[in-house]
């Protein structure tokens, strides 16, 4: 709370006191030893020489023996008749900001005497003046200033509190620090790591690989996609079971020569234009060493009235770094024989020996132009 401010009024007893001994005439034979009386004289209780036979010296005595209680000051030792008290000029005694009531004449912090019924806390000067200075009792209140509390470690609002009201969730200044992933409840709200978790409920980028075991590693709600198996193997019910490589006819491991694309496949279309050739090959890449099976998935148009005999094409299968040299023996006909009705899909089983890694290997469909020949898939797989 802010100090009270003193009433100057409650002062001018004591000002007014001394101001009317300082109107008085000089007393006499004053002193302040012995040695500044005469012969036959001391310097008596006072301030004034007496002689030593004297009542006043006597009543000294007596006087000497009622002292402050607390200071051990003699009542009248602090002025004297010899004090010349001057005029009241504010200038000259500061004044602290409390001011009491008391029945001691001399003040208990100081031992000065002050007044028979007031006293100050402060330091009232034992000087030959006796002043109350406004403008240094104004500074002292000043210097407290109440203000709306903010946050600073201070009280500001003068209310024996120290930032009420102003700290943030976490119990100090500033803003709410931002939720980090650590397993603890940076921004106060009694919750950790909200917001911050990955799907897995973990901290951290999520790094586990889907592997083939019915367990979804990564976390996206979906079980063992993508999860790797050996080559001619796929993940199949929690574990890698056989299953061939699968080349699409439209898809980027083939290549075209002729023909075009129709609904996920690709087919040969007779047209003036269209002079025949490979309408699928590919896709140029290496395989694991041993007998393997190529399954070329082949569809002809309803052409009635053609031969058994009917040639549609050929299938080949070819070792791009050995000057295409055929791995199937020869190439494979493609005859109206072949299938059983037009317009549904009959699988060609090729088996050929893979050279392994390090050699190109290329899957091949000639068309011959003159008859529809769609091709929808070529897979690969162990021979049995």
């Amino acid at each position: 709370m802010r100090p009270r401010t003193p009433d100057p009024i409650r002062w001018l007893p004591l000002v007014s006191a001394l101001i009317a001994g300082a109107c008085s005439p000089e007393v006499a034979n004053e002193c302040a030893i012995n040695d500044e009386c005469g012969a036959g004289e001391v310097c008596a209780v006072g301030g004034v020489c007496a002689r030593s036979d004297s009542r006043q010296l006597d009543a000294g005595r007596a006087d000497a023996h009622e002292v402050d209680r607390d200071g051990g000051v003699p009542r009248d030792a602090a002025v004297s008749a010899g004090d010349a008290v001057r005029p009241y000029d504010a200038s000259h005694v500061a004044a602290d900001t409390n001011t009491h009531e008391t029945d001691s004449a001399v003040d208990r912090d100081s031992g000065s005497l002050v007044d028979g019924s007031q006293s100050a806390d402060a330091n009232v000067s034992t000087d030959t003046n006796v002043s109350v200075d406004m403008s240094v009792l104004d500074a002292r209140v000043d210097a407290v200033q109440c203000t709306d509390e903010f946050c600073d470690g201070q009280d500001n609002d003068c209310d024996g509190r120290t930032d009420e009201g102003v700290q943030n969730a976490c119990g100090s200044c500033g803003a709410v620090p931002v939720e980090a992933c650590d397993g603890q409840d940076n921004d106060c709200d009694g919750q950790s790591d909200e917001g911050v978790l990955n799907a897995c409920n973990a901290c951290g980028p999520i790094e586990a690989a889907e592997v083939c075991d019915g367990v979804d590693q990564n976390c996206d709600d979906q079980v063992d996609e993508n999860a790797p198996c050996p080559i001619f193997e796929a993940c199949r019910e929690g574990r890698c079971q056989e299953a061939p490589l699968v080349f699409e006819a439209e898809g980027p491991a083939f290549q075209h020569n002729s023909g075009r694309p129709e609904d996920g496949r690709w087919c040969g279309v007779p047209s003036p234009n269209d002079l025949g050739g490979h309408i699928v090959h590919g896709p140029y890449a290496g395989l694991p060493q041993g007998r393997l099976v190529a399954t070329f998935w082949l569809l002809v148009g309803d052409d009635a009235g053609l031969s058994p005999e009917t040639n549609y094409g050929r299938l080949e299968i070819i070792d791009a770094d050995q000057n295409d040299q055929q791995l199937q023996g020869r190439g494979y006909p493609i005859l109206r024989n072949a299938f059983g009705a037009p317009q549904v899909w009959q699988p060609f089983v090729v088996p050929f020996d893979s050279p392994g890694q390090g050699h190109r290997i290329a899957f091949r469909v000639w068309w011959e132009r003159q008859f529809y020949l769609c091709v929808d898939r070529i897979d690969v797989s162990w021979a049995r």
